[in-house]
């Protein structure tokens, strides 16, 4: 009985976060070519079904306001998944920078200026209904 209850424990885990949306793209207008890249990551996935790709940077465009840039963003499609900046790979400490955009394609996002960017160097991807983090990207300078 007992290892009844952990598959199925399991099997929850693994399908977390499977109502899915429908697949979204979306392609913003690229960051001014003057804008200073601070620093920057790949995606990696979780490995637990959610398959992510891409590129995160931290950037100050040429205002001086520090923003977030995904490139060639890929992700699986999930209800209520958001962005957050984290200190750590895992979802602590974080500061959530709103709801992801979309599945696919460049996107940035602006409220990043208050978060001290030199503490949070991890990009994370994550659904809030389930509890389920897709994916991160750790940012280097």
């Amino acid at each position: 009985m007992k290892n009844i209850l952990v598959f199925a424990l399991i099997l929850v885990l693994f399908s977390s976060c499977k109502k899915e949306k429908k697949e979204t793209v979306i392609n913003e207008a690229p960051i001014s070519k003057e804008s200073k890249i601070l620093s920057m990551g790949d995606f990696i996935d979780n490995k637990a079904g959610h398959e992510i790709s891409g590129k995160a940077f931290i950037v100050s465009d040429t205002s001086g306001k520090i923003l977030l840039r995904l490139e060639d963003f890929s992700s699986t499609a999930g209800p209520d998944v958001n962005v957050y900046l984290s200190k750590t790979p895992g979802f602590v400490d974080v500061k959530d920078l709103g709801d992801l955009k979309a599945t696919k394609g460049n996107m940035t996002y602006e409220n990043v200026g208050t978060i001290d960017i030199n503490e949070y160097k991890y990009v994370l991807i994550w659904c809030k209904e389930f509890s389920v983090l897709f994916g991160h990207a750790e940012l280097k300078k």
